[in-house]
């Protein structure tokens, strides 16, 4: 057995044994008290009012309501005792109540909204999300943000990433038009966690552990918290917080809820989105069995117009000018046609227990995309135009079976939790068609020259374009989670005064990670079309030409305008030529229905090992972890939460090394296996003063963890048929370790509604980064690979892994966060809500790279050498600026919103000079919501519009201004009806 395991192991005996001792001791404490339970609601709605408190009267004991508007409170004194409850923008409520001794008594308190010189205001539509956030970040022990599960209803947000991209310190990276992935004070999705309902969810990125939100659609959520530091009983594997989604559940009654819209993409003027959303619930045997149950279906036009360039470096700075010249290798022009699709559903089955609960959680997601890119490609370097077609069906499926329960014994509370997650991101068949003409570009792309001002170079001649290529590529990554809790939450008090909550508990996953790629080509040419090509010839009129022994591109060309018409309004030239597809796709079932003849007999087909295997993967990965924390009460004002927590991380990972011999009979490969492993302390600490009663500042300090991604990991290797390129990732990388403070001052009234500011630093060690070396015979600097372990490599070949950076990452920021709504104003204008919240970010960390260097030995001698620079730069993905803004209005049944939307630019790759890096430019979008009650019950009108602005993503190269990619989606508009009773 490994150190590590007996390690932990040895400590379950004390462990144990301390558990015992304080419960004996606690025990003695309930003497002479009770329990109070009950449920918080809105005296008028009877909505319940998650987040309340609800105070005994000169202690420092009491509890909020959860999401059910439910709270419990322990050990409270025996007697006639008052309780107080509270909740922002509602009239505070004082009760007295006889406590009976060893005994639960219950009762349930309703709360008047706020009034308005004695007449009652009404908390309605936006108001009521507004306020549900506030009061459920107010009673949390921790530095949280919250979309409740009003406001959640309200946005015009259509998956789960945009919802939280509106909370302050939130940005987020977009694809086909949508947010999918969040950043999180800047710091990159994968080292950010998420979770549904406490569960870890299994990354749905091959190369990552980010997971895409765009698979879950907001109409399944009660609640969204972003835990931006965290305590010991949650996992430590957040550098930059996490995201806990907590599914909906059956309140008492029978309730339904249908939503459907149909929408519009003003791009290519397109009506027929849609989006389905049914849910039904109920409560049966005297509301002990709930069942919940939602199904949502949508299909969405997500197309774009989509501009790529890169750029090289020409030479080294010249005299007088600050930044080395540059030049575009490549511009690419990609017309991008998609339909995605979002199927789903859960199911929530929940038994009350006297004092407990056990509950079923099952939720199934399914993200369709159905996409073709037709390509058109300069190459500056080789003198070539390129067209490259791909189509593809891809799913990404998203599931989770959880089995949960939680038992209040009084002295103590036990929760078990058993978890199942399941991700697979598979692309059956994505075949890439490329058509070629040589020397269709004039000449090299002069330096300092932006993309768009290159179009003279561009020599289409259509009786010299070819068909060349066709890759029919696959791949199918999978992911299954295994996850098993424990938690014990021990309360006990010191007097009135000071009452404490011990918790312990464990978790232990298993996690089985697989990815096969396969990635085959064939010549479009002679020898692999043989007597098929005469075939297609007589059913098509193809024309043939024997000198290249290829057919002419312009046997396949599309006569839809449309496809090649108005790209970006032209600004980058057009597409100039597109295919068509249906010969393309008999061409293709005849190479595959005849792979194996052609790959046997060398007709033109290549698959192989360096096919086939170089990116495919086993990853099991085993983590153990344990805690221990103390919840303390110091009388009604303070509050301190602490403890640490121990995670230990062990991995299997088999890969493959494999040499390309170029010829595909011939090519070696030898399968390799890692054991990556871990093990970390993460002490943590929060605290909480309440210095009024409309105002309290927390602290926290918290040590957490960024394990590397599963590439980066990667013990396999591949070297390039001339053996001058090495690809390799590095199971020896360590977790990246970060050092947190948080500082949070909050006011709120019933006026004001919350104001906040808060404060963060963070300090990063090891984290992981990509780099490129040259292979040398021998080691010229310590740590760094050399030639002899890469067989078959050439002397100075290049190199491509990871390293952990040995310098440190700094992070800082500031948050600021307005949620208020003017209902104290006279008539109509009591129904303004505003939100407002802006954050600035800086970072800084030295980011390494290596320079061949030949180093005189002797007059007549010379050597290579490597040596290892550094320059300075921020974190990637990391925003300067982040803002979000609503101006909301309710009137009666009416309810309107209009959101705006800032990030600032963000470095999205760094290269070894600064001419060589990427930067996203700043992001502005406004979006606007609608909705009206209609007349008969239940039933809502809704109007939806997204990007009014149509705001494009840009990215640009730094020193030139010339752009490196744009990504036009325009303006979404939704209309929908909904019915809810």
């Amino acid at each position: 057995m490994a150190p590590e395991y007996r390690f932990f192991l040895r400590r379950i005996p004390l462990t144990v044994a301390t558990l015992l001792i304080v419960i004996a001791q606690s025990s003695a404490s309930f003497a002479g008290t009770g329990t109070v339970k009950g449920k918080v609601f809105d005296q008028a709605s009877k909505n319940v009012l998650p987040g309340a408190t609800v105070i005994v009267k000169g202690t420092s004991i009491g509890a909020a309501t959860d999401l059910n508007g439910d709270f419990v409170i322990h050990n409270v004194p025996s007697g006639i005792q008052t309780l107080i409850v509270s909740y922002v923008g509602y009239v505070p409520l004082t009760a007295k109540l006889n406590v009976r001794e060893n005994q639960i008594t219950e009762t349930d308190f309703g709360l008047e909204a706020t009034a308005v010189q004695g007449k009652a205001v009404v908390v309605t539509a936006q108001g009521q999300g507004q306020v549900q956030a506030i009061n459920q970040q107010l009673s949390s022990n921790k530095i949280v943000n919250v979309v409740s599960a009003a406001k959640i209803q309200e946005l015009p947000d259509f998956n789960a990433a945009e919802a939280i991209g509106r909370l302050p310190g939130i940005s987020t990276l977009r694809s086909s038009g949508e947010a999918d992935e969040i950043v999180i004070r800047g710091i990159a999705p994968q080292y950010n966690l998420v979770l549904i309902d406490g569960i870890s969810l299994g990354a749905t990125n091959k190369y990552n552990r980010a997971v895409d939100l765009a698979m879950v659609t907001p109409y399944m959520l009660q609640s969204i918290d972003v835990y931006k530091a965290l305590t010991p009983d949650m996992n430590g594997d957040a550098i930059g917080g996490t995201v806990n989604m907590q599914l909906r559940e059956a309140p008492s009654g029978v309730h339904t809820d249908l939503l459907w819209q149909s929408g519009y993409t003003a791009k290519d003027k397109k009506y027929g989105n849609y989006r389905a959303v049914g849910s039904v619930s109920d409560r049966f045997f005297g509301d002990k069995l709930g069942a919940y149950l939602l199904l949502n279906a949508e299909s969405y036009d997500r197309s774009a117009d989509n501009f790529y360039a890169s750029y090289r470096l020409a030479s080294d700075v010249l005299p007088g000018q600050q930044y080395a010249p540059v030049a575009v290798s490549n511009m690419t022009l990609d017309r991008h046609l998609e339909t995605r699709g979002r199927y789903g559903g859960n199911l929530i089955l929940d038994y009350k227990l006297p004092s407990g609960y056990i509950q079923s959680m099952n939720m199934v997601s399914r993200l369709n995309s159905v996409f073709q890119d037709f390509q058109t490609q300069f190459d500056y370097i080789g003198r070539n135009l390129n067209w490259n077609y791909t189509r593809g069906n891809a799913n990404t499926d998203l599931a989770m079976n959880a089995l949960q329960g939680q038992y209040d014994f009084g002295f103590a509370s036990v929760e078990l939790t058993a978890a199942n997650t399941y991700t697979r991101n598979a692309d059956p068949s994505n075949p890439t068609y490329t058509f070629t003409e040589g020397n269709g570009i004039a000449g090299t792309s002069p330096l300092n020259t932006p993309p768009q001002e290159l179009l003279n170079l561009t020599r289409y001649d259509s009786t010299e374009a070819s068909f060349t290529q066709i890759t029919p590529a696959s791949s199918d990554y999978k992911e299954n989670d295994q996850a098993y809790k424990a938690d014990l939450r021990i309360p006990f008090n010191f007097g009135a005064t000071t009452s404490v909550f011990l918790k312990f508990g464990g978790e232990y996953r298993y996690n089985y990670r697989t990815n096969a790629e396969s990635a085959p080509y064939s010549h479009i040419d002679g020898p692999a079309l043989g007597p098929f090509r005469d075939s297609l010839q007589s059913k098509y009129d193809l024309i043939w030409s024997n000198q290249i022994q290829h057919f002419f591109a312009y046997n396949f060309s599309d006569y839809n305008q449309s496809l090649i018409s108005n790209f970006l309004n032209d600004r980058f030239g057009g597409l100039i030529w597109a295919p068509t597809t249906p010969v393309l796709n008999d061409i293709t079932s005849y190479l595959e229905a005849n792979r194996e003849l052609l790959s046997s007999q060398n007709r033109g087909w290549y698959e192989g090992p360096f096919t086939n295997l170089v990116n495919n993967y086993r990853y099991i990965e085993r983590y153990y972890a344990g805690y221990g924390m103390a919840e303390i009460d110091l009388g009604p004002q303070l509050m301190i939460v602490g403890g640490a927590r121990y995670e230990m991380d062990a991995g299997q990972f088999g890969a493959y090394r494999i040499k390309d011999s170029g010829n595909q009979y011939t090519q070696t490969y030898t399968p390799y296996t890692a054991y990556p492993k871990n093990h970390y302390w993460l002490p943590m600490v929060q605290a909480k003063y309440d210095f009024a009663n409309w105002g309290d500042v927390r602290y926290a300090y918290t040590k957490t963890l960024a394990r590397p991604d599963f590439t980066s990991l990667d013990p396999g290797w591949s070297i390039d048929q001339p053996g001058q390129g090495v690809n390799t990732g590095n199971p020896n990388l360590e977790p990246a370790q970060s050092f947190n403070h948080d500082l949070m001052f909050t006011v709120h009234s019933n006026t004001v509604g919350l104001f906040s500011v808060g404060i963060f630093y963070k300090t990063v060690k090891d984290f992981s980064y990509f780099t490129s070396y040259w292979l040398l015979p021998n080691r010229t600097l310590p740590g760094y690979d050399t030639l002899a372990q890469y067989p078959g490599a050439q002397n100075g070949a290049s190199l491509n892994t990871f390293y952990n950076n040995p310098y440190k990452a700094y992070l800082k920021g500031v948050e600021t966060d307005l949620e208020t709504r003017l209902w104290y104003l006279p008539g109509p204008l009591s129904g303004i809500v505003l939100s407002l919240n802006y954050t600035h970010i800086w970072s800084n960390t030295l980011y390494p790279y290596i320079i061949l260097k030949k180093i005189q030995i002797t007059p007549r001698l010379t050597v290579d050498s490597l040596i290892a620079a550094s320059r300075g730069g921020r974190l990637i993905y990391q925003p300067d600026d982040i803002f979000n803004g609503s101006i909301g209005y309710d009137l009666g049944g009416f309810s309107g919103r209009v959101s705006f939307l800032y990030q600032g630019s963000m470095v999205s790759s760094i290269g070894a000079r600064v001419e060589q890096d990427g930067y996203t430019q700043d992001y502005f979008r406004v979006d606007a919501s609608i909705r009206q009650l209609l007349p008969w019950r239940g039933f809502q009108i809704y109007l939806d519009v997204n990007n009014i602005n149509q705001r494009p993503d840009i990215s640009a190269q730094e020193t030139i201004g010339g752009f490196t990619s744009e990504q036009y989606y325009g303006l979404t508009a939704d209309l929908g009806v909904r019915y809810t009773l």
